[in-house]
């Protein structure tokens, strides 16, 4: 699992962070612990800056401070509060990033190497203050004197040279060693590159050839240009584990993805679920389970060793029968007459006696057999056979134990998962026009439906503009739809899919009906200024002027999934919208079909087409599908 960040992940990330925080102020500092957090004054919902030297530097939108304010807050607030965020560099292809303020030069040093320590310098570059001071062979982290950077050891996959790379790699045992020690590289970056290339990672590394080296550069560049420019931010999890996140989506993983919008966003949930403590804490019904299936494992095992040696000396007694009787007859004549002790010297074959037992051991060909002087050959030979399958009986209850042990530690785990997963979902900091009903357009404009009359007030009120699109069902009881233009001008697409949601979430719906007309009007030709003499009740309003009208509007809505911050997030539209945006979606029409009854069944058909994302579905509340639900319906697809 992956404990800290990677160079290719600090340059991903530096790219973004600087597009949503370059020339924000820093309005406070906090610590926790070995964190510390910058507060910025930013335009952006991830406001705060949690560095924690050795590990991770990202936005986070979770609360992270101690009560106590300890020395480093205090000296960071008293050289940093109110400063500009200028600058972000990492120098070469190193795990060091420096955040420069303004004014006064001030620069704020984090290395993500292990034993990093973060350090604010002065203009000429010497320590003020460090989390932890030291003495090392090749620098030292003193106050006041001038920092010194730790050598220079990636090579960087856009300025490398195969004569370079070439050089490097002999480091390692194996190629991916070699890329890993020798050239400096992130793991996920030489797995991948490898990976993609198809070449063997553990190849021998002096046999790279010049044409295999310019490939491997060459594909490395376009793995660190896209997760820079173009990033596919993604958590890649693994057994119900977070196993890595990289500003790429890795195809040398195999498990579950989950994608992000924002590269801060990926690491914030990463580093925050993968923390110091274990992702799935063992708990004592999971730790006696293990501990069961363990003792059942190894008993099935050990039966079945027992068994399977048991039957192999059973057929050496088989094939040498005949033998065998001979020597137990003999063993008879010689214990009658001599007894016990003269048995391994009279009778050539004995390998020893057990008196007490009744027992000698014969050597029959190369094998051992022990064999009951009481019982004939063929006895002994039966009662072998008889051992040994109640020895497998033994082992298929001991496996049937293990996989009963299974089933009942994967229901466990599960259960823990989505616990996980609905405190992710609820502590998903939601988008504003969620309180309503929304839809995002083919087109990328945002069109919002109000629940109710109060809703509908708001919306007209507040979200209405004079340029945006009101939009209306032709009955009494439909919501009031507003499509926030933001300066453009909507497409015949977008006005019928806004038309959809005007529709569907009409009283036409509970009606029965199959297809309603919906007119709509510029935002300002609507009012809440009635005719003279006249009364505009809450949730209603006047429109003047020319009404454009989309005829035979179908009732047939699609609830789908989307996948945000690891969590499901309920998006309704028209069919041909929503299947552009998930693959996990219904359809629903006007039906009988209503309550817990109609979300379980939607429930469960999102959970088939979600395959390995089902527990995702699963997790959401019933509450999330009944509240995008316009009434009684059937389930079409």
């Amino acid at each position: 699992m992956k404990k800290s960040m990677s160079s290719l992940d600090i340059a991903a990330w530096r790219a973004e962070t600087l597009r949503l925080l370059e020339g924000s102020r820093v309005g406070n500092v906090y610590t926790a612990g070995n964190l510390i957090i910058l507060k910025f004054k930013a335009q952006t919902h991830l406001r705060e800056l949690v560095v924690e030297p050795g590990r991770r530097i990202h936005l986070t939108s979770r609360t992270l401070r101690s009560g106590k304010l300890g020395q480093a807050a205090m000296i960071l607030r008293k050289y940093l509060r109110g400063r500009r965020l200028e600058g972000i560099e990492q120098p070469g292809f190193e795990r060091i990033v420096y955040l420069e303020f303004q004014p006064g030069g001030y620069r704020l040093v984090v290395e993500l190497l292990p034993r990093g320590v973060a350090a604010l310098l002065d203009p000429e570059g010497r320590i003020v203050f460090a989390t932890r001071y030291m003495e090392m062979r090749d620098r030292a982290i003193r106050r006041g004197e001038r920092y010194v950077e730790p050598p220079a050891a990636a090579l960087s996959p856009v300025e490398a040279s195969p004569k370079q790379l070439l050089e490097r790699v002999q480091a390692g045992r194996d190629l991916i060693r070699g890329l890993v020690r020798g050239a400096g590289w992130p793991p996920e970056l030489a797995e991948e590159v490898l990976h993609r290339l198809g070449v063997d990672k553990s190849a021998d590394p002096s046999a790279l050839d010049q044409a295999t080296a310019e490939r491997i550069i060459e594909e490395a560049r376009q793995v660190y240009v896209s997760s820079v420019e173009s990033p596919e931010p993604t958590i890649t999890v693994v057994e119900g584990r977070y196993e890595a996140v990289t500003p790429f989506k890795p195809s040398y993983l195999k498990g579950e993805y989950m994608s992000y919008s924002l590269f801060n966003e990926a690491l914030d949930e990463y580093f925050h679920t993968a923390g110091e403590e274990p992702v799935e804490a063992v708990s004592p019904e999971e730790a006696r389970l293990l501990r069961s299936m363990e003792d059942a494992r190894r008993k099935a095992e050990e039966y079945l060793r027992r068994a399977t040696e048991l039957e192999e000396k059973a057929n050496v007694l088989a094939a040498n029968i005949l033998e065998a009787e001979g020597l137990l007859e003999c063993v008879s004549t010689v214990r009658e007459r001599e007894g016990w002790g003269a048995v391994e010297e009279k009778c050539p074959g004995i390998v020893s006696a057990r008196p007490r037992q009744g027992v000698v051991v014969a050597r029959l060909g190369e094998v051992e057999v022990e064999l009951d002087v009481r019982r004939s050959a063929q006895d002994n030979l039966l009662q072998m056979y008889r051992r040994a399958g109640e020895l497998r009986g033994k082992a298929r209850k001991a496996e049937e134990a293990l996989k009963d042990a299974e089933r009942r530690l994967e229901e466990i785990r599960r259960r823990a998962v989505l616990r996980r997963l609905r405190a992710r979902l609820a502590a998903r900091p939601k988008e504003w026009f969620e309180k309503y009903h929304w839809l995002l357009s083919s087109e990328g404009i945002l069109v919002l439906g109000g629940r109710n009359a109060d809703q509908n007030e708001s919306l007209v009120k507040k979200q209405l503009g004079p340029r945006d699109v009101f939009m209306h069902a032709e009955i009494h009881g439909a919501p009031a739809v507003v499509i926030k233009c933001g300066g453009r001008e909507p497409g015949e697409e977008t006005l019928r899919e806004a038309a959809t949601l005007a529709a569907c979430y009409s009283k036409a719906w509970r009606s029965g009906i199959a297809a309603l007309d919906v007119y709509w009007a510029w935002g300002e030709q609507v009012s809440k200024s009635p005719p003279p003499g006249e009364y505009i009740s809450k949730g209603a309003f006047m429109v003047y002027g020319r009404r454009n009208y989309i005829r035979n509007v179908r009732l047939e809505l699609a609830l789908g999934l989307e996948i945000v911050d690891g969590c499901a997030r309920v998006i309704v539209g028209p069919p041909s919208l929503v299947e552009k945006r998930t693959k996990i979606y219904v359809v629903l029409v006007p039906g009988d079909l209503k309550g817990k009854e109609l979300v379980e069944k939607i429930k469960k058909l999102l959970a088939r087409k979600a395959g390995k994302l089902a527990d995702i579905v699963e997790a959401l509340p019933d509450e999330e599908i009944e509240s995008r639900l316009p009434g009684p319906s059937r389930v079409l697809r």
